[in-house]
């Protein structure tokens, strides 16, 4: 088989974008490739050598024109299509499918017919109303939650609600007008966010107030349902005195779109599905409008945080730190309830359901959703490959205006000096850049045959072909069975009382926190901690076994789970979570250990005498794979970063104590409800408010957070970003299974997991 060599000489300078194609002398070049400064287009030739021979190469390994088939048009859908979309719980067909047509010949027509919504006037109207303030001077005594809670003017009358049959264009304008006033007029209640400037003002207004809608909808939503005894799951309250059907009603979509009102419906109406659970947790929850207003507070403040970050951000956390604590001095004084750490859980497991399906990180440069963090900062795709460029090319741009140009424009007219800037400004890393990194080059490296190891392998693999290679076997049947004995396990749930001798009974939280520390009290000093450099498989089976086997031991501490669960769902719950756990304590036990060090180095702790720096670590997966380490590198990377940049730092300013992380970590148990039985996640959330609610004396009686409801915020939104990034970084693991790039036969993928 032939072998192209690639070529590792340092890229050559260039100072303009004009360099002609080494080869072709026409097109323009793209960078070095192979040695050579080319277009994609020669690059991609020179990869793939001729046709004929990559013809033969298709038959010779075994595909055959017999398994095609013919009727996988994506853009001619099938006769029952619309009928199918029409369901609520149906996944929204394909752009193309929906356009009926490739969506590339609908972006270049020219002229299209377009309905013009012109916002100034509704913007200008909400602009007076944060100007005016409320209607009349409202006096709380320094309560700002609950001068807050008085904007919300929640006249919810059973009487007065009608149900609308149809929903035209002046329906739904007239809605978007109701709320942008509505959310308008509930921040003039508020006095902190009074002393902004009214730029930031209307800023925070024209991000929120869509947010702010759809928890105001469930909620009224959520009381019309108690109210009039009606349980129909599609019938929602759009506004004060308006009740629609979603699956009845008559949508009206010719000012929106040419095409069928059914496939609009289907794009439209699908995310109202996912809040069917929300709108059930609010009906059993009961919330008053005190607590009703801290929910809609911290959605929408957290939600515009996250989007602009730098000043938004501390503005935002500034307003939560305020309402946090008149929440406290609520359930305290006016409820007398002490013991709210349960429900203030169970209201932010609300609002981060109804955030899942929100875009929540933007550009730092053009104010795009933001893929992650891209050479030391968070950004989009588009910027980060415009960065890289720059700094590989060394190109040099000039600004053609006062350099104080735009970035959030659409098109390709944004200036590209400006742009640059801004990158270097939020703190780009030229070094960060692989000058090397070419992604036209075949990831496919020659490898030696493998040899049978014992990697709690199978010793003697059965080969049908000489030829063919070995395939290693993981097989982690030897810790489940492991699992299995832990869980059947009885622990101790007593400890003697140093001073007065007599045993003394341990809660749930803390016989965890007992078994955390049990599991961390072998971690070596600094001095004897190693950096991990490269580690073979033999090296990783050896980790994960050990570690999946500790925080098995660990998960048994939770008494009330080892109760109440049978033997498969302890083992379900347990396999499903535990890498995400994993994680979270490794941060958090890294950070303990090292402090400021661990971001100085970004590295984590993935073992009691063994650090991975995350940029310089690699794990040997060509041994069960034909890609090499790097890619895998450049792959998963990229999610070690996130967790460092949104978890580890977040976390590292709490200064987490340990049961604080076992409040996590309990909390991060059930994110994957993959085969959990319902009965399962009863008993789950019955266990996470009885440890919210041993938190609760815990702070009373252990720590000097007697006014914690702004900790418990900020513990939810740890568990919401990690679960959020594990998500992410799962559909990646899913492609891998699912296209057998580990050429190995892992008996548990749950288990075979880095990080």
């Amino acid at each position: 088989m032939l072998a192209v060599a690639r070529i590792q000489d340092p890229i050559p300078k260039i100072s303009s974008n004009t360099v002609k194609c080494e080869i072709c002398k026409i097109q323009k070049s793209h960078g070095n490739h192979f040695g050579v400064n080319s277009c994609r287009a020669c690059a991609a030739f020179f990869r793939f050598f001729c046709k004929p021979c990559r013809l033969q190469r298709c038959f010779e390994g075994g595909m055959v024109t017999a398994n095609f088939q013919y009727n996988r048009d994506g853009i001619s859908p099938p006769s029952d299509t619309l009928a199918t979309i029409t369901t609520l719980n149906t996944i929204p067909p394909s752009l193309d499918q929906y356009l009926g047509k490739p969506h590339f010949l609908f972006l270049s027509e020219k002229n299209p017919k377009k309905t013009i919504i012109d916002l100034h006037r509704l913007l200008g109207e909400a602009s007076k109303i944060l100007n005016l303030g409320p209607a009349a001077p409202i006096f709380c005594e320094g309560n700002q939650l609950r001068k807050l809670s008085f904007g919300l003017k929640n006249d919810f009358n059973l009487a007065k609600l009608k149900m609308a049959k149809k929903m035209t264009k002046s329906e739904i304008a007239g809605n978007w007008e109701h709320y942008v006033k509505k959310v308008a007029t509930w921040l003039t209640h508020f006095d902190e966010y009074k002393k902004l400037s009214i730029g930031l003002q209307m800023k925070i207004l024209q991000t929120i107030w869509h947010i702010w809608s759809r928890l105001e909808k469930l909620s009224t939503t959520a009381k019309y349902r108690r109210v009039s005894g009606k349980i129909k799951k599609t019938e929602i309250v759009v506004q004060n005195g308006v009740l629609i059907d979603i699956s009845d009603v008559d949508f009206d979509s010719s000012w929106l779109s040419d095409f069928p009102t059914e496939t609009v419906r289907g794009f439209l109406m699908h995310s109202s599905c996912d809040q069917f659970t929300v709108t059930d947790g609010l009906y059993a929850l009961q919330l008053t409008d005190i607590e009703l207003t801290y929910m809609l507070a911290q959605l929408c403040f957290q939600y515009a945080g996250n989007r602009y970050q730098g000043e938004v951000q501390e503005v935002c956390d500034r307003f939560m730190t305020v309402l946090s604590n008149d929440l406290h001095d609520y359930y305290v004084n006016e409820l007398d309830n002490p013991r709210y750490a349960q429900r203030l859980a169970k209201m932010m497991q609300l609002n981060n359901a109804i955030q899942m399906n929100l875009p929540e990180k933007q550009c730092q440069i053009c104010a795009k959703p933001s893929n992650g963090m891209h050479f030391g900062a968070m950004t989009c795709r588009a910027c980060a490959a415009f960065f890289r460029r720059a700094v590989v090319l060394k190109l040099e741009y000039t600004c053609k205006e006062k350099k104080m140009c735009n970035l959030e424009v659409v098109g390709r007219s944004i200036c590209r000096y400006c742009r640059f800037e801004k990158c270097k400004e939020i703190g780009m890393d030229p070094e960060k850049v692989v000058l090397d990194y070419d992604p036209t080059t075949s990831q496919k490296v020659p490898v030696m045959a493998k040899k049978s190891e014992n990697l709690g392998i199978s010793e003697n693999p059965t080969v049908s072909n000489p030829k063919e290679k070995i395939t290693i076997k993981i097989d982690f049947s030897e810790t489940v069975g492991k699992i299995e004995e832990i869980f059947e396990t009885k622990r101790d749930s007593e400890t003697e009382d140093e001073e007065e001798g007599p045993k003394i009974y341990l809660n749930d939280l803390q016989n965890l926190t007992k078994g955390l520390k049990e599991f961390r009290e072998n971690i070596q000093p600094k001095i004897d901690i190693q950096k991990l450099g490269k580690a073979d498989m033999k090296k990783v089976f050896y980790w994960l076994n050990v570690r999946i086997r500790k925080y098995a031991k660990w998960f048994s501490h939770a008494t009330y789970l080892m109760e109440k669960l049978p033997m498969d769902q302890k083992f379900q719950l347990y396999r499903t979570s535990w890498n995400v756990i994993r994680v979270f304590e490794r941060l958090s036990m890294t950070w303990m250990h090292y402090g400021q060090e661990m971001f100085d180095g970004n590295f984590i702790l993935v073992s009691d005498d063994t650090v991975m720096v995350i940029d310089e670590s690699l794990i040997h997966l060509e041994e069960i794979s034909e890609l090499t380490d790097r890619y895998f590198q450049r792959l998963f990377h990229p999610f070690l970063n996130k967790y460092m940049e949104e978890v580890a730092r977040p976390m590292s300013e709490l200064d987490l104590t340990e049961e604080e992380v076992v409040f996590c970590m309990v909390h991060i148990l059930g994110f994957d409800v993959t085969d959990l039985a319902p009965e399962t996640l009863e008993i789950l959330h019955k266990f996470k408010e009885i440890i919210a609610d041993q938190m609760h004396n815990y702070y009373m009686n252990s720590t000097n957070h007697k006014v914690y409801s702004h900790r418990i915020l900020k513990l939810m939104k740890l568990v919401k970003t990690i679960t959020t990034i594990a998500r992410e970084k799962a559909k990646i693991k899913d492609v891998i299974w699912i296209f057998d790039i580990y050429k190995a036969e892992i008996s548990d993928p749950y288990f075979f997991q880095m990080f």
